[in-house]
């Protein structure tokens, strides 16, 4: 379209040349769905059948790189790919105006939800795609000796070090008793409820104590926000992981180094 009005193209366009275009974007197929089985703890063995969703799936490239996927198993072709997104959403609607009451729609975490830990690593709580509502209780200790109080920083992400990740919230548990590094018990919950509003308390075993912090946005990410933290994980995956391993070697180094000052001290 410009001044003098509308342009029209008719072009012959083989499959051929057609999906060398396209190749790019059926490249990206692929990540989804093993992202989805494996988030979902299933192997293909387990698959049953294959649905495939929009106009574009009709392309034989497109089948083929979702037969692979799959295992080769079988399409199912009673219902319409330019169908499927609109039913579902039609099924929605009549659960959300109480019309279906035999399906149940589950909300998940986009992301990982977790702690800084000592030394500056993400130490994950709630994984990735856990149901909601759900609540998660783990351990922790103390870091040094007579140590008398801890920060919780709360962190949300996929990135194995706690600095490459969102950090949605952080409050101290204070008055722990004096006592040797690692032997105090410190229990974080992580509860979040149906609206996606999570509750991070701390709780000193020892004297009962307890603090805690709400986080109202924890679930309220776009779909391109999750998909770009996604990719940051893909493009840094190397990096990432050298620089955990360089962090878990200081931290062994240096509980060594504590261990055998005491026992020189000892002697």
């Amino acid at each position: 379209m410009d001044a003098s009005g509308p342009k029209h193209v008719d072009e012959s366009l083989s499959r051929g040349k057609f999906e060398e275009l396209c190749k790019e974007l059926l490249r990206r197929l692929v990540n989804p769905v093993v992202e989805a089985m494996k988030d979902a703890k299933i192997k293909v063995k387990d698959i049953n059948e294959v649905v495939l969703v929009g106009g574009s799936s009709r392309m034989p490239a497109f089948q083929t790189i979702a037969l692979e996927l799959t295992g080769y198993k079988p399409v199912n072709s009673a219902i319409s790919p330019d169908e499927a997104v609109a039913l579902g959403a039609a099924v929605q609607a009549a659960m959300v105006a109480g019309e279906v009451q035999d399906i149940m729609l589950i909300d998940v975490t986009p992301l990982t939800l977790g702690v800084e830990t000592n030394g500056g690593v993400f130490t994950p709580v709630m994984e990735k795609n856990t149901s909601v509502p759900f609540k998660a209780v783990r351990i922790f200790t103390t870091s040094g000796d007579a140590q008398d109080e801890i920060e919780v920083v709360v962190l949300q992400g996929e990135r194995p070090l706690a600095k490459d990740n969102k950090r949605l919230g952080k409050f101290k548990l204070r008055g722990i008793p004096p006592a040797p590094a690692g032997v105090p018990k410190i229990e974080v919950t992580f509860d979040i409820n149906m609206e996606g509003i999570l509750t991070v308390s701390a709780k000193d075993w020892a004297t009962r104590q307890q603090q805690s912090i709400t986080i109202e946005d924890a679930s309220k990410l776009s779909e391109e926000e999750v998909e770009k933290i996604l990719d940051e994980v893909d493009a840094n995956f190397e990096v990432d992981e050298q620089a955990k391993e360089n962090l878990e070697l200081r931290y062994s180094a240096q509980a060594l180094l504590s261990q055998t000052a005491e026992n020189l001290a000892d002697l």
